[in-house]
């Protein structure tokens, strides 16, 4: 019985863990959708440039990079794609989202992304821009002299495998649609027509996808992403004779905006719940049955009265 129940426990667990599991898989997924939206959002007069695909002992080298890494013969050029985050506190919110916007440009970046809003006298901003990753390091040593720096944070994806592997299946692609265009041309009946055609649309479409996902990493990798988050210092009010007591007014904006940003996280709360609810459901059904069953093995493991307990009565 003891082995019995040990085994339901077990199996439980591991659906739990496979449901979390495939969770966490889910959400992942989401940052390549907006990985693809930056890479659409390159400047139009950047050209995309094919890097040769070269036979094996050959290598692949850019201008401006130099070989890391080796496989399988070959000589690979790092793929790496780099995003960073930082939230800055600022004198002026306005000056400092100037300066970036500025500094962005001057270094042949763009800015992808630009918000500003205001709350009483208080300003706030937040901005994406791509910098060229050959400058991003003097991008965020510039960025710290803008503000005080309250985070930051870098996370990297190295893009190297995929990249080379996409490129060789390009390569095979378009050796196979020449080979395909060979056979139309020589084709008379319109059968043989028809079917090299629909063979030609389906290796076509292959192409199209290995050259998106190509010039897709190659905006990532050449541009850098980083999104800044822009608040005001907090600073006492004083007028000439010292400090002055805050009024109602903005005692009411700042309770108004501490409100808002709760229901948010209340909003965002609620949401993770509804978006969870199957999965949270399932779990539940599954405790409950385990709770279940544990507490009947232990209602069959209580002693029940026997008849020879009980007192004898006097005859």
């Amino acid at each position: 019985m003891k082995r019995k129940r040990l085994l339901i426990i077990v199996v439980a667990l591991a659906l739990i863990m496979g449901l979390l599991a495939a969770g966490c898989a889910k959400h992942e997924a989401a940052p390549r959708s907006k990985q693809m939206d930056m890479a659409m959002e390159a400047p139009a007069d950047k050209e995309y440039q094919e890097e040769s695909y070269e036979a094996e002992g050959q290598g692949v080298l850019s201008n401006n990079q130099s070989e890391q890494g080796k496989t399988d013969g070959q000589t690979l050029q790092e793929k790496i794609i780099y995003n960073v985050s930082m939230t800055l506190t600022c004198e002026d919110v306005s000056v400092a989202l100037e300066k970036l916007t500025n500094q962005v440009v001057a270094l042949g970046g763009y800015v992808q992304r630009s918000y500003m809003s205001k709350s009483g006298d208080d300003v706030y901003a937040n901005i994406t821009v791509r910098v060229p990753s050959a400058h991003l390091s003097d991008y965020r040593s510039f960025a710290k002299k803008v503000g005080e720096v309250d985070h930051s944070n870098m996370y990297t994806d190295n893009v190297t495998m995929r990249y080379y592997d996409i490129k060789g299946r390009l390569k095979v692609a378009r050796e196979e649609k020449e080979q395909i265009l060979k056979v139309l041309d020589k084709a008379e009946e319109v059968e043989d027509i028809l079917k090299v055609r629909a063979e030609l649309t389906q290796i076509q479409e292959r192409i199209e996808s290995f050259e998106g996902q190509i010039r897709m990493w190659d905006s990532l990798v050449d541009y850098s992403t980083v999104d800044f988050n822009l608040r005001p210092k907090e600073t006492l009010d004083t007028t000439e004779d010292g400090p002055r007591l805050i009024g109602l007014g903005e005692t009411g904006r700042a309770l108004m905006r501490n409100l808002k940003n709760t229901a948010i996280h209340v909003a965002n709360f609620f949401s993770f719940l509804v978006r969870n609810l199957p999965v949270l459901i399932i779990i539940g059904i599954i405790v409950a049955i385990v709770l279940l069953i544990v507490r009947r093995a232990k209602r069959r493991k209580k002693p029940t009265p026997s008849s020879d307990s009980t007192p004898n009565k006097k005859q």
